[in-house]
């Protein structure tokens, strides 16, 4: 079972992601805000990281960053969410080191396909 962490302060959003997730490879760690986040990316050691990219105190950005100058997590895999797509967004987001970019509402299948790409290694044949 690969692990999720989700960084989102919106309940409702959380819950969808889960409901996407349950019948998958894939179990959920949510945190509410980026600090939480990060302090759960520290102790879990995450698979992926979904992070929302508007969210209070902390954004999605600035969680990216933190991400990045710790050595220890600085190549999980990152996926930016947000209902913002603005060109300009999407910019940041890639400038900041996110691997993927998907919009509200979500894709089941996109965000799928998405965390297959990022965490599920294909098996090499020699």
């Amino acid at each position: 079972m690969h692990k999720v962490l989700y960084i989102e302060d919106n309940i409702v959003n959380i819950q969808l992601v889960q409901y996407m997730l349950r019948k998958s490879d894939f179990s959920v760690i949510h945190a509410m805000d980026g600090q939480t986040g990060l302090e759960l990316a520290e102790q879990i050691k995450p698979d992926v990281i979904v992070i929302d990219y508007h969210m209070p105190g902390m954004n999605g950005l600035e969680v990216v960053g933190k991400l990045k100058s710790n050595p220890d997590l600085a190549n999980i895999p990152l996926i930016a969410l947000t209902a913002d797509t603005l060109p300009e967004t999407y910019r940041a987001c890639k400038q900041a080191g996110f691997n993927a970019y998907l919009n509200k509402p979500l894709s089941r299948g996109l965000f799928l396909d998405t965390l297959n790409k990022l965490v599920v290694k294909p098996m090499m044949i020699e």
